[in-house]
């Protein structure tokens, strides 16, 4: 979702802040010439908001909420348990998995910090938590593309905001989830409470985190072969290369 240059410099203009591209990289560490182009093209892409207010301090999400269109943060969903749980990778769910084991493995894991987010899959974790049964179908054909193209970019995690956005309004879920998998806000700036994943993984009881460290081993199996698969076919492309 680019946001259109109209309101991102009205948004500028009332925050105080330069208006100069010029000011604006050097304020963010962003070329000056990637800002300068895309105010001539009428449409700014949503990370140099997210990098403004970074740098000023301002809050990420309501500044991104009030050039987006977003619902401000006193305005949103509550968070839901399986959505904080969609942010975990295999290595997060397995420590919680030995932690209630035994407890030589509980002290040892003490010093092992939970995975940065994004995480590898986050994206489509995220989808399939909130997912009533036909969302890809239903955000396909509301955006105006195939399912395949959709679907491809989930397994990427390259979703833009207005995507994400509009999946989380067909699921009737916070929008902010979403954004942090996507990578372009942290859990921080979408107001997630400290350690909220830790407190959803050791809320699971046993058969829920074996479920849970199930799911995640089957999409760890089909991510690896994935990548087996791509990389077989480079070494065919280059044998053929000669």
């Amino acid at each position: 979702m680019p946001i259109l240059v109209d309101r991102f410099e009205s948004w500028l203009a009332t925050k105080g802040l330069p208006l100069s591209s010029t000011d604006l990289a050097r304020m963010t560490g962003i070329p000056r010439r990637t800002i300068a182009s895309q105010r001539a093209r009428g449409r700014v892409d949503p990370a140099v908001v997210v990098a403004i207010a970074r740098a000023q301090p301002l809050p990420v999400y309501d500044s991104l909420a009030a050039v987006a269109g977003l619902p401000a943060m006193a305005a949103r969903r509550p968070v839901r348990h399986v959505e904080v749980l969609s942010q975990t990778t295999p290595d997060d769910v397995f420590a919680e998995l030995l932690r209630r084991t035994r407890q030589s493995y509980a002290d040892a894991l003490t010093v092992v910090a939970l995975s940065k987010t994004p995480v590898p899959d986050g994206v489509r974790q995220w989808i399939n938590a909130i997912d009533p049964g036909n969302i890809r179908s239903n955000a396909s054909e509301r955006i105006g593309i195939d399912t395949s193209t959709l679907s491809a970019a989930i397994t990427s995690g390259k979703l833009t905001v207005d995507v994400a956005t509009l999946i989380a309004e067909l699921s009737d879920t916070d929008p902010a989830t979403g954004l942090v998998a996507t990578g372009l806000i942290t859990m921080e700036e979408a107001g997630w409470e400290p350690h909220a994943r830790q407190r959803a993984l050791s809320e699971l009881d046993d058969i829920e985190l074996l479920d849970l460290s199930s799911t995640r081993l089957t999409d760890l199996q089909r991510r690896t072969a994935r990548h087996l698969n791509t990389q077989a076919d480079d070494r065919r492309y280059w044998d053929v290369l000669g």
